[in-house]
């Protein structure tokens, strides 16, 4: 459907929808939905600067979307990326970066990496939450 609204595969709206479809279909068709969110990135980092906010929010849930599927190692330099600028851009409170926050702890602990599961569960007890 998004592909009526934006034929042109370059339109930066187009990665909106696309985005947000792969949201809805990363529940059930976990494989689609990864080309979508590689296809959204794609359309972001095409048109927009590193340092926007809807990129590294693009950045974050294809990091997410690799930790669901147990690609830590892809999911890694996403997750930290997006972390990194998350927090520059929006300060270590905001629930932007603490949910990439919890991303990151979440990888470390499933993927048994203590040392760096126990950096984050600090940066998250020092963030306020929980």
């Amino acid at each position: 459907m998004y592909r009526r609204l934006f034929p042109e595969t370059g339109h930066p709206m187009m990665a909106f929808a696309v985005n947000h479809y792969a949201t809805i279909l990363s529940k059930t068709e976990k494989q689609e939905a990864l080309a979508l969110f590689e296809e959204a990135l794609a359309i972001r980092r095409r048109f927009l600067k590193p340092n926007d906010w809807w990129l590294v929010v693009s950045v974050s849930k294809l990091g997410a979307h690799f930790l669901s599927l147990g690609r830590y190692a892809d999911a890694e330099p996403l997750l930290i990326e997006a972390f990194d600028k998350l927090r520059k851009l929006k300060g270590p409170r905001d629930p932007n970066t603490v949910q990439t926050l919890r991303r990151l702890l979440r990888l470390y602990e499933q993927w048994e990496k203590a040392e760096e599961a126990l950096r984050f569960r600090t940066l998250l007890r020092e963030s306020g939450k929980k």
